[in-house]
């Protein structure tokens, strides 16, 4: 236990055992707020919620009441190393306050963006720092992950990237599940998490239907347009629209869809609901094969740099450009950006671009044709790692191997 976290507890003695005989969350609470209060921790990422701060107590899921006080700001006071525990902050309006509602803003709270020191985006604009994620690196190159690899992030971020490089739909929403949250438990967070005054629910229940989306979306249960309903019909649907999104937010520990780390991922502007496979080729918009909107294929939250990258692409395709621009950083070649394209076809397209074999030059009798074998052998070597089956580990005695 840290010297700093003794005296606390020798100076609170007995409001720390009053806490933390209330459970649930409590202790961890105010000590987090206690530590905000004196400005200890000066990094702007290492002060934002953490999903086990908010989601767990003593290593165990809190109670959905507890999940939403975590979320929630924490009043006191300290003098002299001595705390005043002035209670938790309740955000709701004077309407819900006096129900014994309570309720908490979640714009009070951060999430990483861009600017973020410290943090690094899963879109290929960052892929040049991925090398120097160890989260980032297992989820890519999850067979370089070593077996004496203990950290839970890390080995989480592998069981995604595992899957992920499977295209088992179902394995990649298990592997991203860190919780269990019930139907009701779900609806409870959705009204009683805010984003200002609004209500969670209505913030996210229509995202990812702009128009014209929202005129074509069927409801998957009744293979009936949802406008179909009526209005008072539709708001119903996009009402359960929202607490199954929510639902799988939480059931994702708050983080953004396929991330290994715990950064909390509000919803809103930054971290937007995500479709796993693209809306623009579902049933919905004139596809064959899937509903836009079954609960599979509400995926959760994504970082938004991430999904407007991913638009119009299959996950399975997106993962695979991801990955080839990991590997290909590796053997020392920086690549720059995705195709809208799928398969091996699309990796082969990155490389003409950023690697080319052949480059073609001059005009007239002066254009001439110069051949590269060695970037052709490094190309195929690429794709081959990428697109062929996950086999023997590249790494040796902690060594990459390429």
């Amino acid at each position: 236990m840290h010297s700093g976290h003794r005296r606390f507890r020798a100076n609170n003695a007995a409001e720390v055992a009053r806490l933390e005989a209330l459970g649930d969350g409590n202790y961890q609470d105010l000590l987090r707020a206690a530590v905000d209060k004196l400005g200890i921790i000066k990094s702007e990422r290492a002060r934002m919620p953490q999903t086990e701060e908010v989601f767990e107590a003593g290593g165990n899921r809190r109670s959905v009441e507890g999940i939403i006080k975590g979320f929630a700001e924490r009043d006191v006071d300290i003098t002299d190393g001595v705390i005043k525990d002035k209670g938790y902050v309740n955000d709701a309006g004077p309407r819900a306050a006096a129900q014994g509602i309570f309720q908490a803003n979640l714009d009070k709270i951060k999430s990483p963006t861009k600017h973020t020191a410290g943090w690094t985006r899963q879109s290929t604009v960052d892929s040049k720092k991925w090398q120097d994620d160890p989260v980032i690196s297992a989820r890519f190159a999850p067979e370089q992950v070593l077996d004496t690899e203990t950290r839970a992030d890390v080995l989480r971020a592998k069981k995604i990237g595992e899957a992920e490089k499977t295209n088992d739909r179902a394995k990649v929403a298990e592997a991203n599940k860190r919780y269990t949250i019930s139907d009701e438990e779900s609806a409870i967070l959705g009204a009683n998490l805010l984003i200002g005054e609004t209500p969670l629910n209505a913030k996210v229940r229509d995202q990812g239907l702009g128009p014209p989306r929202k005129e074509q979306l069927i409801d998957p249960d009744t293979s009936k347009l949802v406008i179909s309903y009526g209005p008072a019909g539709a708001l119903q649907y996009l009402k359960i629209r929202g607490d199954r999104a929510i639902k799988k937010w939480a059931e994702q520990g708050g983080t953004s869809f396929g991330d290994g780390r715990s950064d909390i991922a509000i919803p809103g502007f930054n971290n937007q609901l995500e479709h796993d496979r693209p809306f623009s080729q579902s049933i919905d918009a004139g596809g064959t094969e899937y509903y836009s909107d079954t609960n599979e294929n509400l995926a959760g939250m994504l970082e938004r740099y991430e999904n407007s990258e991913k638009n119009d692409i299959m996950p399975e395709d997106y993962y695979d450009m991801r990955r080839l621009h990991y590997i290909a950083e590796q053997m020392g070649l920086t690549l720059n950006g995705i195709k809208k394209m799928s398969g091996r076809a699309a990796g082969q397209a990155i490389l003409d671009r950023d690697n080319p074999a052949k480059v073609t030059a001059g005009r007239g009798k002066n254009r001439a044709t110069t051949e590269y074998p060695e970037r052709a052998a490094q190309n195929q070597k690429l794709l081959d790692i990428v697109y062929g089956p996950m086999g023997s580990p590249l790494r040796e005695n902690g060594d990459v191997l390429l």
